[in-house]
C-alpha cells in the first residue's frame, strides 16, 4: 500500500501494508497476542470511516514495515484507493510528487510532508473526495478544505 504500490517511495520510506482484522482477533488484546515478539504495537487510530486502525511495526532488514489491521470495509476501501491512485498517476506525476516529498522530507517538514500526500491521494482517488465530500471521512485531512481543489505547493517547493 501507499507509496510503494504508488511508485512514490523515497530510499528511506516505510512499507504500508494494511491487513482486515483476522477473524479470530475480535479485539485489540487478541492481535497484540498475535503478534507477540513479532511486531510491536504502536498506536490505534480512527480510520477513513471512523472505525478503528491498529498500527504495528517490525523491521524487515533495515526498512521499518507498518502493518495496519482494519476492519473489511476499510481495507476494501484502503484496495480501492490504491489502485485509482497507480492509475491516474502517469511517469512525470510520480517524478514530481516524489521530488516534491523529498524536498519536505529533506527539510523535516512533517505537517507539509502529510499535507503533500494527502493532496496528492484526495486529488487522484475519486472514492477518497466522494468519502471526504460525503462527510463520512470526516477525520482524513483535508489541507484546503475542499476536496475537489489541491492545495498550492508548499512555500519551499514552489517556483521562486
Amino acid at each position: 500500500m501507499g507509496s510503494s504500490y504508488a511508485g512514490t517511495a523515497l530510499p528511506d520510506s516505510d512499507i504500508d501494508l494494511y491487513a482486515p482484522m483476522p477473524p479470530h482477533c475480535a479485539a485489540l488484546d487478541d492481535l497484540r497476542a498475535l503478534l507477540e515478539r513479532k511486531a510491536a504495537y504502536e498506536k490505534t487510530r480512527l480510520g477513513p470511516t471512523g472505525k478503528p486502525r491498529h498500527l504495528f511495526t517490525f523491521p524487515q532488514g533495515t526498512i521499518k514495515v507498518d502493518l495496519n489491521f482494519v476492519e473489511r470495509e476499510d481495507h476494501q476501501l484502503a484496495l480501492t484507493v490504491v489502485r485509482e491512485i497507480a492509475a491516474t498517476l502517469d511517469w512525470s506525476d510520480r517524478v514530481a510528487h516524489t521530488w516534491i516529498k523529498h524536498l519536505l522530507n529533506e527539510r523535516g517538514e512533517e505537517e507539509a510532508y502529510d499535507q503533500w500526500k494527502t493532496t496528492m491521494r484526495l486529488r487522484t482517488s475519486p472514492t477518497l473526495r466522494a468519502l471526504m465530500a460525503s462527510g463520512e471521512a470526516s477525520r482524513i485531512p483535508s489541507p484546503n478544505g475542499s476536496p475537489e481543489k489541491p492545495d498550492p505547493l508548499p512555500a519551499c517547493c514552489s517556483a521562486a
